[in-house]
């Protein structure tokens, strides 16, 4: 199963099937986006085997510098991708996602290559690939999370301010163990 409604927060066990989605969906983007895209990754709780997930792929595509945005930009809303507003300076990144509202299946972070959100990003899916137990920490902390606010006003928002929380204390021990990292490639 892919796809989930906008506000809705839901958890499902590991797909085999996410792994191969990313796949293509990476073919897809870059045909469309070609050498603008400098590096496009699996990011995200869909990456992570065994790990409980929205059922939407969460994509990094890595770029240069800004100067190439407005291009990708227009390359992903000709191609029916929803832009989902202008650059963020705090989080150093454009939502981009694809699929209906009703129904989104993939959300596409455009982040520069080797910047702190795209570093955070790879950093954080390394530690998990090397720690099942942080794993199933992440997962025990998403399912009461999302028990605890799905169907609230806000709730996706609290439900991903309360992972943020989480996430941090585990980048921390991710920095610790592997040190700031250096982008792919």
């Amino acid at each position: 199963m892919l796809g989930l409604k906008k506000d809705e927060i839901q958890l499902c066990e590991h797909d085999k099937e996410w792994p191969i989605e990313f796949e293509k969906e990476k073919k897809i983007l870059t045909k469309i986006l070609g050498k603008l895209a400098v590096s496009i990754e699996h990011v995200g709780s869909t990456a992570i085997p065994n790990l409980k997930a929205k059922p939407v792929i969460d994509i990094a595509v890595g770029i240069k510098d800004l100067s190439v945005l407005p291009e990708i930009m227009k390359r992903l809303s000709d191609e029916g991708y929803k832009v989902k507003g202008q650059w963020n300076e705090v989080l150093e990144e454009t939502f981009v996602s694809k699929g209906v509202p009703e129904c989104r299946t993939h959300n596409i972070h455009v982040e520069i290559y080797g910047g702190k959100n795209w570093n955070n990003q790879i950093l954080f899916k390394k530690y998990l690939l090397n720690h099942p137990k942080a794993v199933k920490e992440y997962e025990e902390m998403k399912l009461e999370m999302c028990a605890k606010f799905n169907g609230e006003e806000n709730g996706r928002k609290q439900y991903q301010a309360s992972k943020e929380r989480v996430v941090s204390k585990m980048m921390e021990k991710a920095i610790k163990e592997f040190g700031w990292i250096k982008p792919l490639n």
